[in-house]
């Protein structure tokens, strides 16, 4: 079951600090007549919420939550690499995206990024991936994000000078984005979420793969950076299941890693045609 609240850090209480200035009564602020109005739901509610659903064999769809939502966020088809189609012989990325904007009229439909795990870096080894990402507005330049996975579990990347991090958590079995440039003790809010289903990327076709959870952020305000967040979130999942993780959340109060599903019978299943990738 997908959380629907993120880590915030917690304030101190100004009264319980102590008095150092020797006169209590003019460190004393005046009263303002109209206050801020602060709405703790635009802080803690979901941006956007979306749906991973897989559609058939090396396809899924990720789509908005609400109807209403769907015209002001797009929705998404994901093609995956088949895992018998040689590099030299399939130019297609390892993840291609196209993006769906619905309106009243018509919708309209475009291939917007590609995403490639690749090796190539400096010492020490570690898993990496690349994704290209079209701007929405025509004209402006693509988006090149390099991410990469030093402790080959939690993903890194840089977005306009900001450093974030993919991290995996056990229970419930999700991965998280937060920032990587946090200089507190406490833990830094939670950017989006992916919370894997109840049979995770192991669904039949229809089914639901997980929920992503997007939260209002700098990096959540345009919708380049919304998909950045999509993209890094699509490259994360699947890595693992090309590790053989699949991770689901069914209930048995199982952490990630008791979440894991034997590879021959992963090997198994794909040969019946189960599962999304």
């Amino acid at each position: 079951m997908p959380i629907s609240t993120r880590t915030s850090t917690t304030l101190l209480d100004p009264a319980a600090q102590p008095d150092n200035s020797g006169n209590a009564q003019q460190d004393v602020l005046p009263g303002y007549e109209n206050t801020p109005d602060y709405s703790a739901e635009t802080y803690h509610q979901p941006l956007v919420t979306y749906h991973l659903r897989a559609t058939k064999t090396n396809t899924s769809h990720l789509v908005p939550f609400e109807p209403t939502a769907s015209k002001s966020h797009p929705s998404y088809e994901i093609r995956y690499r088949s895992s018998t189609a040689l590099p030299i012989f399939n130019r297609k990325g390892d993840i291609s995206v196209s993006r769906t904007w619905l309106s009243s009229e018509a919708s309209s439909t475009t291939v917007i990024a590609r995403a490639d795990f690749h090796d190539k870096g400096p010492l020490p080894y570690c898993p990496r991936a690349r994704f290209t990402l079209d701007s929405p507005v025509e004209g402006n330049p693509a988006t090149t994000i390099e991410m990469s996975s030093p402790n080959w579990k939690n993903w890194k990347f840089s977005y306009e000078a900001a450093s974030y991090v993919w991290t995996l958590r056990d229970i419930p079995a999700c991965i998280e984005l937060s920032s990587a440039d946090s200089y507190s003790d406490t833990a830094p809010p939670v950017i989006a979420r992916f919370t894997y289903g109840k049979v995770g990327t192991k669904v039949l076709a229809g089914g639901e793969v997980g929920q992503l959870e997007v939260w209002r952020d700098a990096l959540t305000e345009s919708t380049v950076g919304r998909e950045v967040v999509v993209l890094g979130c699509l490259v994360v999942v699947k890595y693992f299941v090309g590790l053989g993780r699949r991770y689901r959340n069914d209930g048995s109060g199982g952490s990630g890693a008791g979440a894991l599903i034997n590879p021959k019978g992963d090997e198994r299943a794909r040969k019946r045609g189960m599962g999304m990738f």
